[in-house]
């Protein structure tokens, strides 16, 4: 671990300068030490604050679940037909309600044809999406991704993770493309969608994760702290080494 990758800070004085490039296998036995104990203290403080955080990714705060109350008493006594009058308790189209997707394609900017209402999870429909253009192709596709050589897709960064880990899974190459304020660049993704290779672009729309939201008190307090242990494991596990080392010359 190189220490120029945490740049922690605790309110008031940065605790490794952002010039230090040293990785920690190169620091000296005494060196090592003392850093060591500047760490275990800094962790020691952080646990003291007994701070009790909430670490589950994308989890609705009570307010904001609040929110729908109202919508757990839908659709009323005998109202739950469609306007073509269909029953909206049984199966239905494979697109969703009419009614929702022209509700979200207004807040999309997208044609009601375009919008797909589904369950809960838009990350499962991404994933299912991938493994069909894998094995099937898509509309309009001569063969399957898998028979075409090195298919990649375009990564806006940052970007979400979980959409990454399905590229990496299934073995498509990523191309980054940096996010500025308006959006990606997209002089990079006009450049990159030149080579046929490139199948899509992974999009949030309307607003990105995870850049929209400024970072929270809590947020800032749980990156700290991860910094610090993440840190101090990479330490200690330097010092172990070398005590090992140690032991089996002696």
């Amino acid at each position: 671990m190189s220490l120029s990758k945490l740049n922690l800070k605790n309110g008031r004085k940065c605790l490794f300068p952002p010039t230090v490039m040293r990785r920690i296998a190169d620091f000296k036995n005494e060196d090592l030490h003392t850093l060591r104990r500047q760490v275990r203290r800094e962790y020691e403080t952080f646990r003291a604050r007994c701070l009790t955080l909430d670490m589950t990714r994308g989890k609705p705060a009570p307010e904001q679940l609040d929110l729908a109350n109202d919508l757990l008493a839908l659709p009323g006594k005998r109202d739950h037909f469609t306007e073509a009058g269909d029953d909206a308790r049984n199966y239905g189209g494979l697109q969703g309600l009419a009614e929702v997707r022209a509700l979200f394609a207004a807040v999309l900017g997208a044609r009601v044809d375009r919008v797909i209402a589904s369950d809960n999870s838009s990350l499962a429909v991404m994933h299912d999406c991938i493994v069909w253009a894998l094995l099937k192709g898509v509309p309009g596709s001569a063969a399957p991704w898998s028979h075409t050589p090195a298919p990649a897709f375009i990564c806006p960064v940052p970007g979400y993770d979980r959409h990454f880990a399905i590229c990496e899974e299934y073995g498509i190459r990523m191309l980054p493309v940096p996010m500025t304020g308006q959006g990606p660049d997209m002089e990079t993704v006009e450049a990159l969608v030149a080579d046929p290779a490139v199948k899509g672009t992974w999009c949030v729309p309307k607003y990105s994760n995870p850049t929209t939201f400024p970072p929270l008190e809590d947020v800032r307090d749980a990156s700290e702290g991860i910094a610090i242990c993440i840190l101090l494991a990479a330490i200690e596990k330097q010092c172990a080494d070398r005590e090992e080392r140690t032991d089996v010359k002696t």
